[in-house]
């Protein structure tokens, strides 16, 4: 299979889990970079759900009032199936562009 770059975006990250990104093969995340739209510092909750298991990337990491931020601090591979979530405590108030490489072997 060809690797792919590929980039998604999220929008109105609040207080409902969102999932981010769903990985349909082998996948490298190698960008997670969220904005706050809000003039409050808040914090994000990223994880991923690999089967029955979570696995948290950031628990309430804080980010300042129209700020961004990138989370990842280097690569983490998601396997088919995987899935990339987040929250925080307050409605519509995050956007996030996820950057991959899909079909990894």
């Amino acid at each position: 299979m060809a690797q792919t770059f590929n980039s998604t975006v999220a929008v109105d990250i609040g207080i409902a889990d969102k999932i981010l990104f769903t990985a349909t093969s082998k996948t490298m995340l190698i960008g997670c970079n969220f904005s706050n739209k809000t003039v409050y510092e808040l914090p994000i909750t990223v994880w991923i759900v690999r089967s029955t298991t979570i696995i948290n990337l950031v628990n309430g990491y804080r980010i300042g009032g129209n700020q961004n931020d990138d989370i990842i601090k280097g690569k983490v591979v998601l396997l088919n199936g995987d899935i990339l979530k987040a929250n925080c405590p307050l409605d519509a108030s995050f956007d996030a562009l996820i950057s991959t490489l899909e079909g990894l072997d």
